[in-house]
């Protein structure tokens, strides 16, 4: 016999909560605006900080984009690429995605409890599962960080660093999982790895979707493994957190349509893969943008339903969590994207 949630803990998807619109929500449940200390009201405080901080997150990718503007000028003017460029390109690309996916595994994996032993295995899972998947499906065996030290060691280098510094960081800079710079980490990792997944891919002849697919392995698989391992339901499969594999999936395709019918354009081609990843990444953050979701039988409602197993922070994640303080909602749920647009 199923028991039903206390009034209290009744998720926010629950179709007796879920508004038609949140224009509606507002009318029936009124907001209390607290004046802030600097005699401003505090949620108008907080919602013109986050427009500054979405509006920074469009600077900054824009910004991206200059080494492949760079690289497409100097080739349209006659400097062609030295031998290799390509592969220093993945190499570096390689490690920093390692790095970054790392750090965010390892702090995943500290969060939920984890020993040094399992900060460590988490964060080296979380950096390079997704290759490891995605070379399995292409045959490459070895795999890859069996032949060669250098990214292994990389990864457990840095989920070891975590493991002691972040506490201190904590205590003396107030860090916290909820810092823009790991939304940053995670986001970069995202877009290298679909350009480099698809990279390798290519090097084996696959198809354009099989590319893409390449892509999306890598830069997912690894996170969706972590997940497993930390008992948590697997993000990139729910919509309470906002698109994260098709924008993988983006980059990967970005890279192979120039890499294939671009006329000796690899560098180009991972530079404007790593980049659309990461700007697909930042508008679904932005925007908090989830695929369509599935219709409960009978329900004309399309929000994405609560699961209250989401609400420890995903990093780099904002996912549609309820906020509560004092026993009031502070924060009304979101209308996704997809649901403004399909509904």
């Amino acid at each position: 016999m199923v028991e039903e949630p206390d009034e209290d803990h009744k998720p926010m998807g629950h179709l007796d909560q879920v508004p038609r619109s949140i224009s509606t929500w507002l009318l029936e449940n009124p907001v209390t605006r607290e004046p802030s200390e600097s005699g401003g009201i505090g949620p108008s405080s907080e919602q013109s900080e986050r427009r500054r901080t979405k509006a920074v997150r469009y600077v900054v990718v824009m910004l991206l984009v200059i080494p492949f503007v760079l690289s497409c000028m100097f080739r349209k003017g006659g400097f062609s690429s030295y031998n290799g460029l390509d592969h220093d390109i993945v190499r570096w690309a390689n490690y920093l995605g390692d790095a970054s996916f790392a750090i965010t595994g390892a702090l995943t994996a500290g969060n939920t409890g984890m020993d040094l032993l399992g900060v460590t295995i988490v964060g080296f899972i979380t950096a390079l599962g997704g290759g490891t998947i995605r070379d399995l499906c292409l045959g490459n065996t070895p795999l890859f960080w069996l032949t060669a030290y250098d990214e292994i060691l990389l990864c457990n280098g840095c989920s070891v660093l975590l493991f002691f510094l972040w506490p201190e960081l904590v205590r003396r800079w107030n860090f916290t999982t909820d810092d823009e710079w790991l939304f940053w980490t995670d986001a970069v990792g995202l877009g290298v790895f679909a350009a480099t997944g698809a990279h390798t891919g290519d090097l084996k002849g696959v198809s354009l979707y099989g590319c893409a697919l390449c892509g999306m392995f890598t830069a997912t698989f690894g996170g969706l493994t972590r997940d497993i391992m930390c008992q948590r339901p697997i993000r990139v499969l729910y919509s309470t957190c906002e698109m994260y594999a098709p924008c993988g999936l983006m980059g990967g395709f970005a890279y192979v349509i120039l890499a294939r019918y671009g006329h000796d354009m690899i560098p180009e081609a991972l530079l404007l893969g790593t980049w659309v990843g990461i700007m697909a990444r930042v508008v679904s953050f932005n925007h908090f943008v989830v695929l369509p979701i599935f219709r409960s039988e009978g329900s004309a409602h399309s929000f994405p339903l609560h699961n209250q197993q989401f609400d420890a922070p995903y990093l780099g994640t904002r996912g549609n969590r309820k906020i509560v303080v004092n026993g009031q909602l502070k924060n009304p749920p979101r209308t996704p994207w997809s649901a403004r647009s399909f509904a």
